[in-house]
């Protein structure tokens, strides 16, 4: 069962203008009359909920939320559009659809191994064109950089002359700070389930 939440002004004005939220879970990936294109949810809608987004714990769009059943006879039970549906009319319409920004991360490991290849499929994955050329420029300060003296990242900025592949150097965690740990053991939760959901690049 999967989590989503749905957005929306239900019942317009006549409550307030602020943007409301519901949550739920996907109940089935079919809806009325096993009606493939859709999925049934739980999450409440009511007028002024028709075409919002349904999304998952993670940000990305699942559905696109339509109807429900009448209130008098059934609870919870709503319909949305699938996403893939939703893609497949677009394009047969000649409109390409894009993703979130968000809706994939880039793991720093991975830029570093493979920068062109992690650009160019980020830029596909938001539907923005990769300009290979913006990978590279000439080494020597800009003007529209302020460039601080003081340490090594700015001069190993200006002489850099474009993304590279480099090989990932790691520190040993027992080896840190006992405060560093403690954070270490913090974050690390939250990052793991960020690399779960990274974009990732085929190298066949």
């Amino acid at each position: 069962m999967q989590k989503i939440y749905a957005a929306g002004y239900p019942l317009g004005k006549f409550l307030s203008d602020d943007l409301k939220f519901t949550d739920g879970i996907v109940s089935s990936l079919k809806g009325l009359e096993d009606n493939t294109n859709q999925i049934t949810i739980t999450a409440a809608l009511n007028p002024g909920n028709s075409g919002v987004p349904v999304v998952n714990e993670n940000g990305e769009v699942v559905g696109v939320a339509v109807s429900g059943l009448a209130k008098d006879l059934t609870e919870g039970i709503n319909f949305a559009i699938k996403s893939e549906t939703v893609k497949t009319f677009l394009k047969s319409n000649k409109i390409k659809p894009s993703s979130s920004f968000y809706s994939k991360k880039l793991d720093s490991d991975d830029l570093l191994e493979n920068p062109y290849g992690m650009v160019e499929a980020y830029c596909d994955t938001v539907g923005i064109p990769f300009i290979k050329r913006a990978l590279s420029w000439e080494p020597g300060a800009r003007d529209e950089v302020s460039w601080w003296d003081g340490g090594s990242f700015h001069e190993d900025l200006r002489n850099s002359d474009g993304l590279k592949p480099q090989k990932c150097n790691y520190v040993e965690v027992n080896d840190l700070p006992d405060r560093v740990k403690e954070i270490y053991d913090i974050v690390m939760p939250h990052y793991e389930h960020l690399y779960a959901h990274r974009l990732i690049v085929s190298t066949i």
